[in-house]
């Protein structure tokens, strides 16, 4: 049987007892270390962490997830489709406000599937929406009618992605849309 690693255990969005005496919530994972947030809202970074220095917050060992090549697909209900009546304006105020609401549906079930990631590029951004995930990846496919409409050349109209990469991008939207709305 294979070693287990770390990525073989860690959930995004679980919480963990990090060395019996840290509770912490695994958020993503970034080059080769693993980022959890503190119960204060702090992300930290546990160096040298080994998966036997972690456990369930009941204290039991985490089951590894199983590797497969499984490929779980966004349902209809969150896949995003433009609206293209010819009205620019009220185009892209309905397709954006479309893909917001996806976004946030997709977020209130815990899903990564029907998110959405911008990356900058030439004086705007190019948008993709999480369409496919598989265990370690995740295929984005970019969005239409909000905006220029930008294709990242590396990535073209869709891509298969690291999984981390998508999940660290979209929790850093998510953190500074809080910062931004708090009252």
């Amino acid at each position: 049987m294979a070693e287990v690693r770390l990525d073989d255990i860690l959930v995004s969005g679980q919480q963990y007892k990090i060395w019996d005496k840290h509770i912490a919530t695994y958020r993503f994972k970034e080059k080769r270390t693993h980022v959890f947030e503190l119960s204060d809202g702090r992300l930290t970074k546990f160096t040298n962490l080994k998966v036997e220095d972690v456990k369930n917050v009941n204290g039991s060992i985490p089951k590894v997830i199983k590797q497969q090549a499984n490929v779980t697909r966004v349902p209809k209900n969150l896949l995003y489709t433009p609206v293209d009546t010819g009205d620019f304006m009220a185009d892209y105020e309905t397709n954006y406000a479309n893909l917001k609401k996806i976004d946030q549906k997709a977020k209130a079930d815990g899903s990564l599937l029907g998110r959405y990631v911008q990356e900058p590029y030439a004086d705007g951004y190019a948008v993709y929406q999480v369409v496919e995930e598989k265990a370690t990846k995740v295929k984005l496919a970019v969005v239409t009618g909000i905006g220029d409409d930008w294709v990242l050349p590396v990535w073209g109209r869709s891509s298969m992605v690291d999984k981390s990469y998508v999940q660290a991008s979209i929790y850093r939207r998510d953190k500074l849309d809080e910062l931004f709305n708090r009252k």
